[in-house]
């Protein structure tokens, strides 16, 4: 018997049947009689791989009916159990799909999970769902049934909200933001790409607009590129006066410029013997201005004098102040110095010593090659006579000993009845002196006046 291929016999099948899938062809394969339905065979028939295909795939995609509330597609996902088959759940409310998966992740526990994906809210609670097909909350929620009921729904994923177009130069709460203005339009939302272009003396931020190309160039006759611009203004309309903010006009740099090359800043010019004159830019004309700081007087401040600085050079020629020594003998020594001594300007010089504590001053004179010095230390005042071998005074041929121009004199205090040293009329030693005791009938000491006038008396008396 000849072998005829099913698909020869389906091809001569006649196109416009009278045939209704409810009835049956038969046909002979290799002498078995096989009865297909007629609906099969006009859509295709499946093979014995695809069969299991379908059979492998119909286990873990569940179909639905539609439900036509929203309690009852609660109580439909309330009623998941252990027994219900697991995988996609193809659920319909008023005809809008929803996709549930549904898996047991324990199985000796019975640890059941669903999760769900689609436009819903939940209650307050999240323990149902309170509305499906709403604007702007696509959402993924999950939950698990332990201890014999469902938990409730998580939303471990933010909701995404869709792109919205802006409607209000304050933005919008969406997640997305989109202009859908134009060149005049207000809801014109500008891009990032800014720029800064100088154009006849003006400077410019420029900005291209949302979805504009990237061109820094403005364009005049291309309106696509859709760029704006805005100016900054300047300090004054002019350049000159400041009477708001803005940008530093060019002249004004250029000033600055010219008053570090040429003006450097703050510079002294055209001072006199009695004044010091400062220099400064004058920003508004690119001059100068001149300050004349006037010389000091005794009742303010001020810059010296040519005459001042005069007298305080002729100061200095005349006194020296040598500092602070160690000891009184340091201190002395300085004072032998040739070039002190020998130099006819100096007619005063002060030293100290022991930390400030003493000083001691000289004044002295010369002629020709012959100096007397006069040295006041320590209350006494000495002098000494300095030799030279010759008029030019450049060495020393004798030093005199200091020796004390004004002794010490004794001066009788009556009213404390003892003698004090003095010197110049002042008494310096007054507590290291013990008063003289009057004389008694027992021990000598000074006669009292009063005992004076009894002895004059005496004597009278006795005509001695």
């Amino acid at each position: 018997m000849a072998t005829v291929k099913l698909k020869d016999v389906l091809k001569s099948l006649p196109q416009d049947t009278s045939l209704t899938g409810s009835e049956m062809v038969v046909i002979n394969d290799n002498g078995e009689n096989k009865y297909i339905p007629y609906s099969t065979i006009r859509n295709g028939l499946v093979n014995a791989s695809e069969r299991k295909t379908l059979a492998n795939t119909a286990e873990w995609l569940i179909a639905h009916d539609n439900v036509t509330t929203i309690d009852a597609l609660n109580k439909e996902l309330d009623a998941f159990g252990a027994e219900t088959a697991q995988g996609l759940h193809r659920m319909k409310c008023f005809g809008i799909p929803l996709f549930v998966t549904f898996a047991n992740l324990n199985v000796g526990d019975s640890v059941l999970m669903q999760t769900i994906q689609g436009s819903i809210t939940f209650n307050s609670a999240k323990t149902s769902i309170a509305s499906i097909n709403t604007t702007g909350n696509l959402a993924i929620a999950v939950r698990y049934h332990q201890g014999g009921k469902w938990g409730s729904w998580n939303t471990p994923m933010t909701p995404i909200e869709p792109p919205t177009v802006q409607t209000s130069v304050n933005g919008t709460t969406k997640n997305y933001i989109y202009s859908n203005g134009t060149d005049a339009d207000k809801n014109c939302v500008a891009s990032c790409n800014w720029w800064i272009y100088s154009e006849n003396g003006r400077i410019y931020v420029r900005w291209k607009r949302w979805g504009a190309d990237n061109n820094t160039h403005y364009d005049h006759d291309n309106e696509e590129h859709q760029t704006s611009q805005y100016m900054i203004p300047y300090m004054g309309s002019d350049g000159g006066a400041c009477y708001q903010d803005g940008l530093l006009p060019w002249q004004w740099g250029q000033r600055m410029k010219d008053c570090g090359v040429n003006f450097r800043f703050i510079r002294e010019e055209l001072s006199t013997a009695e004044y010091v004159n400062l220099r400064y830019l004058n920003f508004a004309n690119g001059g100068a201005y001149d300050t004349p700081i006037s010389k000091a007087t005794s009742a303010k401040a001020g810059v010296m004098t040519a005459a001042d600085k005069t007298k305080l050079d002729n100061l200095t020629a005349y006194a020296r102040d040598l500092g602070n020594f160690e000891s009184e003998e340091a201190a002395l020594d300085a004072l032998k110095a040739i070039e002190i001594s020998s130099n006819s300007n100096i007619v005063h010089v002060h030293c100290t010593y022991a930390n400030g504590a003493m000083s001691i001053t000289m004044m002295q004179s010369i002629e020709n090659d012959y100096t007397r010095q006069i040295i006041f230390n320590k209350s006494k005042v000495f002098q000494r006579a300095i030799y030279f071998t010759n008029g030019t005074r450049q060495e020393i041929s004798h030093v005199e000993d200091w020796s004390c121009l004004f002794g010490d004199r004794l001066h009788w205090d009556s009213g404390e009845n003892k003698y004090v040293l003095s010197q110049f009329g002042l008494p310096f030693n007054e507590e290291h002196t013990d008063p003289i005791p009057t004389a008694t009938t027992t021990n000598d000491g000074l006669m009292s006046a009063t005992d004076k006038q009894l002895l004059e008396q005496i004597k009278t008396k006795l005509g001695l």
